[in-house]
């Protein structure tokens, strides 16, 4: 993923926050996210407090995009 169409100003640092987990822990972040919201992680429309991964019992890694950066997402 490249982040390229963001309108950037002196007042405003825009970025998207990528959150990672294992595909081993798919089903733990299943059930993690279908007690939190009532759905699948899969559903577009979801958004996670990231004090909410303080709950997790797994490794999370977080990377943040800037305009410009390319963020690159290995296959499971």
């Amino acid at each position: 993923n490249m982040m390229i169409d963001v309108e950037k100003s002196k007042e405003s640092d825009t970025f998207a926050l990528w959150i990672f987990f294992h595909t081993d822990e798919v089903d733990r972040l299943r059930y993690f996210t279908k007690k939190l919201w009532g759905q699948d992680f899969y559903n577009d429309n979801c958004y996670i407090d990231l004090k909410d991964l303080l709950f997790l019992n797994f490794k999370v890694w977080i990377c943040i995009q800037r305009h410009g950066d390319v963020v690159f997402v290995p296959p499971h």
